[in-house]
This record gives structure tokens, C-alpha cells and sequence, in this order.
């Protein structure tokens, strides 16, 4: 993924953070400012790391940050449940024109949110 498409991600990830701590600015003023320092710090950590969608490498520090905060507030029985999950991977592409050598980058599409084909493997039946 280029770094064009990370920064237009993480200005939106960013403004809506923003726009999400300034409507509950009243209430998180009202707060201790250790909360309001922690919850500033989770943000901050949560939202540093990359996508979080499945298969990035952001997904998998996201899940071991909440399993050690939930260990430090004394949860014990901490257990994580793997499933399978359909996402494609974007590892950035290009493609290079023989006319001139010149590279156009090319960007992954994620068809119907990456829903997959409900045909069964023998395909359609008649009813």
C-alpha cells in the first residue's frame, strides 16, 4: 500500500477521532485527568499501528495490546479464538509501460466487502 493511500487513511482515522473526542469533550473534561490521560494514550496506541482490518499487521498488535490491558486489569482468563477470514492482502502493485518505462501503480479493490460466492462448489441447483 503506497504511503498516498496510508496518509489519506490515517488523516480520515485521525479527523474522526478528533471529531469523536471533541463531542465528548464536555463529559471527558469532567473526568480525572489520569482517565482522560489513559484514554488519550489507548487512542493514540490503537490508531498508530496501520490498518486494523484482518491479515495487516496492525489487526495483530491491536488484539495483543487489548489482551495485555485486560491482563493488567486483572482478567485471568484471557483466551483469543482464531477464525477464518476472507481479506485480500494489498502489497502495493505496479505496472510498468514498455513504451517508456514509466510505472502506474495500481490499487486493490475490495469487491462487495470482500463478501465471497455463496454458489455451492457444484454450482446453482434447480429447485
Amino acid at each position: 500500500m503506497s504511503s498516498e493511500v496510508r496518509s489519506s487513511t490515517s488523516y480520515r482515522s485521525v479527523l474522526a477521532l478528533v471529531l469523536l473526542l471533541t463531542a465528548m469533550a464536555p463529559s471527558l473534561l469532567a473526568q480525572q485527568p489520569e482517565t482522560v490521560r489513559r484514554i488519550s494514550a489507548t487512542v493514540r496506541e490503537l490508531s498508530s499501528h496501520g490498518s486494523r482490518m484482518p491479515g495487516y499487521p496492525g489487526d495483530r498488535h491491536a488484539a495483543d495490546y487489548v489482551e495485555l490491558q485486560l491482563q493488567a486489569a486483572g482478567v485471568v482468563d484471557v483466551k483469543r479464538e482464531p477464525f477464518d477470514v476472507t481479506v485480500p492482502i494489498d502489497k502495493g502493485a505496479s505496472l510498468e509501460l514498455l513504451a517508456d518505462a514509466s510505472l502506474v501503480q495500481l490499487w486493490s479493490l475490495w469487491p462487495n466487502l470482500v463478501r465471497t460466492s455463496t454458489v455451492p462448489p457444484d454450482g446453482p441447483q434447480r429447485p
